[in-house]
């Protein structure tokens, strides 16, 4: 039996299952347990073009990205009208490693400089790939602002070794 045979209404609960969250029905069917669920979702979505539509809403509504991961998520989202998927957005901004012989003391100058250039930079190529953006009634814009009514979180990320 293929899956183009199958009822729409068997079909639909198939996506269903597996767009929930990590529960016995996903452990229960075989799936290995290094597949989380993002893996499992974009697993899915290249199953067939029918899934690709399906899981790709879902695949695309929470991104987590890194800094250096901003212009391939502009390239990535720009095809095939994926922006309107987006609803959440946290950009990781990693800052250099700290000695931890240094930690509780204030950062230097040159540091404070380098680590604001990279904060300015990766906000800007966000905003700037957002821009690109075809207008929606989630975004608005007036007198050169944008007022994104999507959530978008920033952080930064030190390491101490």
């Amino acid at each position: 039996m293929s899956w183009s045979s199958l009822p729409p209404e068997l079909q639909i609960e198939v996506c269903r299952m597996l767009l929930e969250p990590e529960s016995n029905s996903v452990s229960d069917a075989g799936i290995p347990d290094h597949m989380t669920r993002p893996r499992i979702l974009s697993t899915c979505a290249v199953v067939c073009q029918g899934w690709q539509a399906y899981f790709e809403k879902e695949n695309f509504k929470r991104l987590i990205l890194h800094q250096d991961d901003v212009s391939r998520f502009g390239k990535i989202l720009a095809r095939h009208q994926r922006t309107s998927f987006v609803r959440w957005i946290w950009l990781r901004i990693e800052l250099p490693t700290y000695d931890c012989s240094r930690c509780g003391t204030p950062e230097s100058t040159d540091e404070d400089v380098a680590n604001k250039y990279i904060f300015t930079n990766a906000v800007w190529d966000l905003l700037g790939t957002l821009s690109t953006w075809p207008r929606n009634k989630e975004i608005e814009q007036e007198r050169n602002s944008v007022f994104i009514r999507r959530a978008i979180l920033i952080t930064t990320v030190k390491t101490y070794l």
